[in-house]
């Protein structure tokens, strides 16, 4: 524990403290995306808490270590005519984590949830922002208003 001195305390209850972490839930549904383009998860801030700061969609850290981030994304309509794939994609400063979706197996349109989890190594001034990619078809695959992202400081890097 000595690594979190300064950033929290250790006592009979566990850690506590302010430990970076935040929770974000879309803002509104995301209606009609264009294909062929990247779209950034368009979300509020649900709570937030420790030396994390939100602007613009994007996440920046504040401490240096690892990261654990996580999504849970619905997707209405997704369009069966996109013939090369959907991803979404964690974006931070230092690399991407894609999870991808082929929804031209689908006989037709469709509702699918996806949800994906990472450790991300990042540095303090990093940034970590959700975004989709939609390729191909007819532009009506949409984000349900009731999906979400965050993630939580693990602890610091150990050489």
């Amino acid at each position: 524990m000595s690594g979190l001195v300064g950033h929290s305390a250790y006592g009979k209850s566990g850690l506590a403290g302010a430990l970076p972490a935040f929770e974000a839930k879309s803002t509104n549904s995301q209606t009609n995306m264009n294909n062929n383009t990247t779209h950034t998860f368009d979300h509020n801030i649900e709570w937030i808490q420790g030396a994390v700061t939100w602007s613009s969609n994007i996440i920046t850290t504040h401490l240096t270590g690892r990261y654990y981030f996580f999504w849970n994304i619905y997707l209405l309509d997704l369009d069966s005519a996109s013939n090369t794939g959907t991803s979404i994609t964690l974006n931070t400063s230092n690399r991407s984590y894609e999870n991808w979706i082929f929804p031209q197996r689908f006989d037709s349109n469709g509702h699918w949830t996806t949800g994906y989890s990472c450790i991300a190594d990042m540095d303090a001034g990093d940034t970590a922002k959700v975004t989709f990619y939609l390729a191909n078809g007819h532009g009506n695959s949409d984000v349900h208003g009731d999906s979400r992202w965050g993630g939580h400081y693990l602890g610091p890097r150990y050489v």
